[in-house]
């Protein structure tokens, strides 16, 4: 299963309750939309309460069992790369973190090609990806 963004946190939510998935990979996701909102310029502003929608992923990634990969542009200005690092850390093994120098929040993917094929090719074991 692969998710990105919100997605991500789909992605998650996913992969925690089926029995049969083969991996999951999440790039540019977050814990939580709380957690989100605390990151942005007003995020000291009490709003969590008002949130109906918490995609709580970080409560549900560690239900995950097969291998996660979080991937994360250094340059995310909307989800923050600690998010993603937070994310990965309540994942449990086997797990990858990727840090894509330089990659947005919209361009990692393809900034970090040669990274995606190299990791793809260790944590879920498919020999060369190309």
């Amino acid at each position: 299963m692969f998710g990105h963004s919100l997605g991500g946190a789909l992605a998650v939510q996913l992969a925690a309750a089926v029995p049969d998935e083969a991996g999951l990979i999440v790039e540019n996701s977050f814990p939580s939309i709380p957690d989100v909102v605390r990151t942005f310029k007003w995020g000291w502003l009490p709003v969590a309460p008002l949130i109906t929608q918490r995609l709580d992923a970080g409560a549900r990634i560690a239900e995950v069992g097969t291998p996660v990969l979080v991937v994360h542009g250094s340059e995310d200005n909307l989800i923050r790369p600690e998010l993603g690092r937070e994310l990965f850390d309540r994942a449990r093994e086997p797990k990858r973190f990727m840090l894509v120098e330089g990659g947005t929040h919209h361009s990692t993917n393809a900034v970090g090609q040669a990274q995606y094929r190299d990791v793809l090719a260790e944590l879920f074991g498919l020999g060369a990806v190309r």
